[in-house]
């Protein structure tokens, strides 16, 4: 007798019989009355309505009712919406909490009044267990606004502090670094931050294109008009060729004469000389990828713990980092866990790119930074920034040009996706000339800007690719398991992977991809790895009820992800792959199938396990839309 082949619908995850649910209406994943998240940027509303590769993207962007009557709630987030995470206003003097002491004394315009505030009923009820800012810094900034407040104050309300520490509450966070003075962001808003490299820099760039398209009636890596036209073929073999071939020689004919390099622009080509730098070796070192919103430093912190070796900040606008926003150059912390570490600005102007770079060399400490040209979001790619630049090579290696003068001797990397169109691939024409452009590794992304996040990754042409760089090439898309990842590395001469989703997924996989192996984590593991992110967030956004909330919200933007994972004792094949939509199913313990659910209501119940109850009326739609094989995070 033949035996029986159980037909499973392509896409789905395969799970054993006996744990999936009888099949029923499964909840939209943002059941919890959608609302506030951070507003870091409402980039992702674009991709969020992008159909996924099943065709669905979530019904269409229609409400499940059927009738196509509404729109339904997406996963942006919008600026009236902040306040539900905000933490109610308080009169009270936040330096004076600290240590008793404050600079302005009677003159100060708030409050010292301490059992005034503690008499009025406003402090809410105390969360249980240790303040994490006394464990890590031997004392709370906070004082009696802390949530965990009554293992750290006395009865008259003063602030405990442990013997031989000084309490001060604008101290950093400790571990934490790249803090930039507020007198750097005045100098940088009123245009006063005196650039010493970045103007020669730029114009010596701007000069170099010039020659070449002098020199050869167009600009670097630039196709014929006739072979850049819609509907060309792939790229062949002898096309990599070529450009490998042509790639050493090509710019040095586009150089200054001896002499003149830098004159009168205060830098020199010498900058790019990569005698200069040290040795960038990234090379067989896992990735953690650029995610905005969710590559946090609290996560980040939770990835290395777990074996990630490199890790990039959030994405941050050129722009903005020139105006001293302090948001923007917040998102440049690093934590001194993080022993590789870069930072990832996405700009499309060669003067911005430039400033914003040197800004960075001086301001903040980084092994490199990221020039992000692999955002397909439409807000980024319609001011000429992010996935769009692939398609302008000329720009490209104007950019990348003077980027790495003012970077030295920290390194510049790039990301690009494959081209703007499926049909047209363009990384190839870049590639083999990022060496002479000065750039120190590359990170290949194998979709186009169309793509976005639906159908899988080409790593047929990353390889094609790797072949022909000059530089290391990292290679990013889909990586979900070791087998993934020895099949990414069969396909060329890679220096190493990136992992985007399948860490917010299953951050342990660092973990698996270095001990090749299954990790069937429990559920209870799992919540240890959330409690590690919630004692992170609580260093790193405080422990007062404004970082309470601010800790819950982020924690319930990685929940929106890590809810997809199935765990490796409930397949009948491994291994596992990122595309397939886990179906309805009962886990093996109660909190197993709890943090399976896509409800958001189900989210929220987490978070009060370790937060305590959310504020009344709090209310939480997750910003990126996390379709198993649809539209995912901003990744840059």
């Amino acid at each position: 007798m033949d035996p029986v082949v159980v037909a499973r619908p392509a896409g789905i995850a395969p799970v054993k019989a006996e744990f999936l649910r009888a099949k029923q209406s499964a909840p939209a994943p943002a059941a919890s009355a959608p609302a506030a998240t951070p507003a870091e940027s409402a980039a992702d509303a674009a991709a969020a309505g992008a159909p996924g590769a099943d065709g669905g993207g979530g019904g269409g962007g229609r409400d499940g009712d059927g009738n196509g009557a509404r729109k339904r709630k997406r996963g942006m987030n919008k600026p009236n919406e902040r306040e539900h995470y905000r933490a109610p206003r308080t009169a009270m003097c936040t330096r004076f909490l600290a240590d008793h002491s404050c600079e302005f004394g009677d003159r100060c315009k708030y409050s010292h009044d301490v059992q005034a505030y503690l008499t009025s009923g406003q402090r809410p009820v105390d969360l249980p267990g240790e303040c994490p800012q006394v464990a890590s810094a031997g004392f709370c900034r906070h004082g009696v606004l802390c949530r965990f407040g009554l293992s750290h104050i006395d009865a008259e309300g003063r602030n405990l502090v442990a013997p031989g520490v000084i309490a001060d509450s604008r101290a950093h966070v400790p571990g934490e670094t790249n803090y930039v003075p507020a007198s750097v962001l005045a100098a940088l808003r009123r245009r006063e931050y005196a650039f010493h490299k970045a103007n020669g820099a730029a114009q010596l760039s701007r000069e170099a294109t010039a020659s070449c398209v002098a020199r050869t009636g167009r600009g670097w890596g630039e196709a014929a008009p006739e072979e850049g036209a819609e509907g060309a073929p792939p790229a062949t073999a002898a096309d990599f060729a070529e450009l490998a071939a042509g790639a050493a020689g090509a710019p040095a004919s586009a150089r200054a004469p001896e002499g003149e390099q830098g004159a009168g622009f205060g830098c020199s080509e010498s900058a790019l000389r990569a005698e200069e730098r040290k040795l960038f070796d990234i090379r067989g070192k896992l990735y953690l990828a650029p995610l905005t919103t969710v590559g946090n430093l609290p996560f980040r912190r939770l990835a290395v713990a777990l074996g990630a070796d490199v890790t990039c900040s959030e994405m941050a606008l050129s722009l903005k980092l020139l105006q001293g926003d302090p948001h923007e150059w917040s998102l440049l912390r690093r934590h001194s866990s993080e022993a590789f570490f870069g930072v990832q600005i996405a700009g499309g102007a060669t003067d911005i790119v430039a400033r914003a770079c040197e800004a960075i060399s001086r301001e903040a400490h980084v092994d490199f930074v990221d020039l992000n040209m692999g955002c397909p979001i439409d807000s980024i790619c319609n001011k000429g920034m992010g996935a769009m630049l692939v398609g302008r090579p000329t720009r490209v290696g104007e950019l990348v040009r003077a980027a790495a003068t003012v970077l030295a001797p920290a390194h510049l990397t790039v990301k690009l996706r494959t081209g703007v169109e499926d049909r047209v691939p363009m990384a190839h024409k870049i590639v083999p000339l990022l060496a002479t452009w000065g750039a120190s590794a590359c990170t290949l992304h194998g979709r186009s800007r169309q793509q976005r996040y639906s159908r899988t990754a080409d790593w047929n042409y990353i390889g094609q690719c790797a072949a022909a760089s000059s530089v290391p090439l990292i290679g990013n898309g889909d990586i979900f398991s070791y087998e993934d990842l020895d099949a990414a590395l069969r396909t060329g001469e890679l220096a190493t992977v990136m992992v985007a989703r399948g860490a917010l997924i299953k951050p342990w996989i660092f973990t698996e991809l270095k001990e090749r192996r299954h990790w069937d984590i429990t559920a209870g593991e799992r919540f240890e790895q959330m409690k590690q992110f919630v004692r992170n967030g609580l260093e790193h956004w405080g422990s007062d009820e404004l970082g309470v909330n601010r800790t819950r919200t982020f924690l319930l933007e990685w929940l929106s992800f890590t809810h997809r994972y199935v765990p490796i004792g409930l397949l009948d094949v491994l291994p596992a792959r990122i595309n397939e939509r886990p179906p309805s199913y009962y886990g093996r313990s109660d909190l197993e199938t709890l943090l399976a659910s896509p409800a958001a209501d189900d989210w929220v119940k987490l978070s009060e396990m370790l937060l305590g109850p959310v504020p009344t009326g709090y209310r939480f739609t997750p910003k990126h839309k996390a379709n198993a094989s649809g539209p995912m995070v901003a990744e840059g």
